[in-house]
C-alpha cells in the first residue's frame, strides 16, 4: 500500500545521497537554529505576557473587590490557553521555513528537475469556479506541487475556501472546502464528464449504479451513459481507487474530463508533521511521505501505462 510505495521511494540511493548531503548543509542548520531560537523566545515572551496579564487582572479585582471571588480563578486556565496557543502559532512557524527550504529539494527529486514547489498560491481561480465542487469565495492555497512521475504530468495543491458568518458571539470562520486538489494528465479521453463519488451526504443528481460490488458500496458514478462509465472505470481503475481510498483519508471524488484526472480530497490537507528536534533524515522522510500521494495515485491507477484504443 501507500507506506511500501513511500518506502521504495525512500530507499532509492538518490534520496539517501540527498539526505547525507542536507545532514552537512550548513545554511540549513542555520535555518534550523534561528527558528528554534525564534521558537525558545517566542514561546517565553508568550508565558511571560500571558503570566503577566493574568497578575494584573488578578490585581485589578483584588483592588476593586478586597478580595479573590472565585469567579478570578477562571482566569487562571484562559491565561494557560492563550499561551499554549500562541506557543503552538510560533512552534508552527518554526516548522514552515524549514519546510519551506528543505521540500523543494524532496519535490525534484520525487517529481523530476523541472518540478516547482510553492508555499503559497496555487491554482487559477477560473480552473476552481470550472470544477463547480464547491462555492469559491476566500480562496487559500498553499504547498503548491507542479511536475512529473513516470512520465506524467501532475499537479497537487492544499485549496480553502470560506466565508464569514456573525452571530451573537461574533464573527467566525466558516469553510466552504478544505482539502487537495490534485490533477493529472489521463491515458484516455473521456468524451463525456464523468464523476465518481465516495459517501453517499455528496451525491448530486442521479447517478448511475456502476461497477463491481465493493466499488458501487462507496462509490457513485455520474455519467450520460454506461458505455463511457465502462471505457474509463474498467475493473483496474476500479480497484485502484478502492486501494486510494483504503490509504490516502479524506472523502473521495474523482473527475474525468476529456484528457484530465481530477482528484478531489475534501477533509484532509497535505500534512508535514516536522519535528525540528529530531535529525533532517526524520523530517526530510516526513516531507516525502507528505508528498508522494501524487505519485502513489499515478501507480495505483496506472496513469503512467499508455492506452492504445483500437
Amino acid at each position: 500500500m501507500l507506506a511500501d510505495f513511500a518506502k521504495s521511494i525512500k530507499n532509492a540511493p538518490e534520496i539517501r545521497i540527498h539526505i547525507q548531503k542536507l545532514e552537512s548543509n550548513h545554511e540549513l542548520k542555520r535555518i534550523k537554529y534561528e527558528a528554534q531560537q525564534k521558537k525558545r523566545l517566542g514561546i517565553f515572551l508568550a508565558w511571560a505576557i500571558s503570566l503577566s496579564i493574568t497578575a494584573l487582572l488578578f490585581t485589578l479585582i483584588y483592588l476593586t473587590n478586597k478580595s479573590f471571588p472565585l469567579s478570578a480563578f477562571g482566569l487562571i486556565p484562559f491565561g494557560i490557553v492563550f499561551a499554549l496557543l500562541w506557543s503552538y502559532g510560533l512552534s508552527q512557524g518554526a516548522n514552515k521555513r524549514y519546510q519551506t527550504y528543505v521540500t523543494p529539494g524532496a519535490v525534484k527529486l520525487i517529481y523530476g528537475e523541472e518540478a516547482i514547489y510553492k508555499a503559497e498560491g496555487g491554482f487559477e481561480t477560473s480552473f476552481l469556479e470550472e470544477l463547480d465542487e464547491f462555492k469559491i469565495n476566500n480562496l487559500e492555497q498553499e504547498d503548491w506541487i507542479d511536475g512529473y512521475f513516470e512520465g506524467v504530468h501532475c499537479t497537487m495543491g492544499d485549496v480553502s475556501s470560506y466565508h464569514y458568518s456573525s452571530s451573537k458571539n461574533g464573527t467566525n470562520r466558516v469553510y466552504d472546502f478544505r482539502g487537495t486538489i490534485m490533477v493529472f494528465d489521463l491515458n484516455k479521453t473521456a468524451s463525456e464528464t464523468l464523476i465518481v463519488r465516495e459517501g453517499i451526504h455528496l451525491f448530486k443528481g442521479k447517478g448511475l449504479k456502476y461497477g463491481s460490488e465493493e466499488f458501487s458500496q462507496y462509490f457513485k458514478t455520474y455519467c450520460e451513459n454506461e458505455f463511457n462509465a465502462s471505457y474509463i472505470l474498467t475493473p483496474e481503475m476500479q480497484k485502484g481507487i478502492l486501494d486510494i481510498r483504503k490509504t490516502i483519508s479524506g472523502n473521495l471524488t474523482l473527475i474525468f474530463r476529456g484528457n484530465k484526472l481530477i482528484l478531489i480530497r475534501n477533509g484532509r490537507t497535505i500534512d508535514f508533521h516536522l519535528d525540528l528536534k529530531k535529525d533532517d533524515a526524520f523530517n526530510f522522510n516526513i516531507i516525502i511521505d507528505a508528498i508522494i500521494p501524487m505519485a502513489y495515485v499515478v501507480k495505483k491507477l496506472n496513469l503512467d501505462i499508455p492506452y492504445y484504443s483500437d
